[in-house]
């Protein structure tokens, strides 16, 4: 999952990168309104981290401003303003969710995991099995063959977003940007390196069937049930 962060306050900025970073997450961060707007129209990302108290203005301008412009990207205002009228503001304006600082990191990534189980149209429940396959997406753990399976923070990016695409082609980019931040090489191979270590760790009698390569886009997991 890709993150933006617009956040004015670096000591926050970067601590809060590290946190998203540690679980999983690609992070980019600017300060301003004008550099997170300008991010959200030539980046894709899953989410948007909006601090309300910015140096050109309110941030919920951006919102308003990227909500007019249709985009897809989930909205989270942060903000010491948490009283409850500009909470309504904040989600009448058009974000998908609205936290009051101070918080809690555990309450922060609580709320990104709902926000992202909600943008999947996941079911209740944080399990997902393929197979003989099963991620938790609230622990960020992973089980095959109802064994552990112990994947480094970009595996286990990479391997619940095919997941949660099963049966549909996810181009290399794509990959790229879900799991790495901008400063990432596009020409690299860390996408087919990562892959070759997650089918490794999966260590089934026949990976490639699970994780299939699709010659010229990218990577797919071929749900075995799926017909």
């Amino acid at each position: 999952m890709r993150i933006l962060l617009v956040e004015d306050d670096k000591r926050l900025s970067e601590n809060l990168s590290k946190l998203l970073r540690q679980d999983s997450f690609a992070v980019d961060a600017v300060e301003t309104i004008a550099d997170g707007y300008m991010k959200a129209v030539d980046e894709e990302y899953d989410l948007i981290i909006i601090d309300r108290n910015l140096p050109d203005g309110d941030g919920l301008t951006l919102v308003k401003r990227l909500r007019n412009e249709h985009t897809k990207s989930l909205l989270l205002v942060l903000t010491a303003l948490s009283d409850s009228s500009h909470q309504i503001d904040g989600l009448n304006t058009g974000a998908d969710d609205y936290l009051g600082k101070p918080f809690a990191i555990e309450v922060l990534l609580a709320r990104i995991h709902a926000l992202t189980r909600r943008a999947y149209r996941a079911p209740v429940t944080p399990i997902l099995k393929i197979g003989d396959l099963q991620i938790d997406s609230n622990t960020h753990s992973v089980k095959w063959k109802n064994q552990p399976v112990l994947l480094t923070v970009r595996e286990y990016a990479i391997l619940e977003l095919l997941a949660r695409q099963k049966n549909t082609a996810v181009n290399r980019s794509d990959i790229l940007a879900h799991a790495w931040d901008e400063n990432v090489d596009p020409f690299s191979n860390l996408v087919d390196v990562h892959i070759k270590n997650i089918r490794k760790k999966l260590n089934s009698g026949n990976q490639t069937l699970f994780i299939c390569t699709v010659k010229g886009v990218g990577y797919m997991i071929c749900d075995p049930d799926h017909s």
